[in-house]
């Protein structure tokens, strides 16, 4: 029992220091503590409360300590739209942003074209006694890489008309 209770410590102390190694971002601070009447901020990203004379951070920003400004928290535009071009037929661009609903989507789809191609050559191949088997699995099989081919170029078009707009990441905040 002793060496578990070592161990949580151990672990607990190992994971304190590598916050503070990797910094921890600072969301609440104090008002300035000369202005007596009002809470106010030292920097433009915060906002203040009179009732607990306390700063938080406003939505969609960050502060960095080191450097002492505030910045815009949201995902990158130029890094979403170069993930989808190179990766957009796998839904790459989305699950940067955070839209896990449409990258789920895209699974899917290649999810379940996977299944029409293994059903086609199946059912082609299934019944070896007809002499129609191979004009049977041509069609299946062209049909299936039909149906995938125009989903690929769907899911690639729609994917850089939904990510060139003003898209919204997972915290709700707009593209930098």
């Amino acid at each position: 029992m002793n060496n578990i209770n070592i161990f949580i410590f151990i672990t607990i102390i190992n994971y304190t220091n590598a916050i503070n190694i990797r910094g921890h971002k600072l969301t609440v601070m104090e008002c300035d503590p000369n202005i007596l009447d009002e809470c106010v901020c030292e920097h433009p990203c915060f906002i203040g409360y009179n009732s607990t004379r306390l700063c938080e951070i406003e939505n969609c920003y960050k502060f960095d300590q080191s450097t002492g400004f505030c910045e815009k928290s949201g995902k990158d535009k130029t890094t979403a739209l170069l993930l989808h071009g190179f990766l957009g037929v796998f839904g790459v661009g989305f699950a940067y942003v955070g839209n896990l609903l449409v990258f789920g989507i895209t699974m899917g789809f290649w999810g379940f074209l996977c299944f029409v191609n293994c059903c086609g050559i199946c059912c082609a191949v299934e019944d070896k006694s007809s002499t129609n088997n191979n004009v049977l699995f041509s069609i299946c099989n062209g049909l299936s890489y039909f149906i995938f081919s125009l989903g690929l170029v769907g899911i690639y078009i729609a994917g850089f008309i939904i990510l060139s707009g003003d898209v919204i990441d997972n915290d709700d905040c707009p593209y930098k």
